[in-house]
């Protein structure tokens, strides 16, 4: 299909017809990138960040455990960490002391 590129302001226009945005599977007013390639311009939708709902969906209930076996390990250490430092009794902990 041919069309024209026209003068919109100090910018350029194309009128795209609805037959190539149902085929392209884009909707009137959906955001889209621009980008110039060898002698063409490429219109594409955009990329956009899932809904929140979106990535809930996604979730399986194998996924459902929030502590890894790493994070498990991390939190006995810092309970290890609050019973004090690991030593033998009597011997200094800190140098030149």
């Amino acid at each position: 299909m041919e069309t024209r590129i026209s003068k919109w302001g100090n910018s350029r226009a194309v009128r795209v017809p609805r037959e190539v945005l149902d085929r392209a599977g884009i909707d009137p007013d959906e955001p889209v990138t621009l980008s110039a390639e060898a002698g063409r311009i490429v219109i594409a939708p955009a990329k956009r960040k899932p809904l929140l709902a979106e990535l809930l969906a996604q979730i399986k209930p194998t996924m459902t455990s929030v502590r890894s076996s790493t994070a498990r390990r991390s939190v006995a250490r810092s309970h290890d960490a609050k019973a004090g430092p690991r030593h033998a009794p009597g011997r200094r902990t800190c140098l030149g002391t």
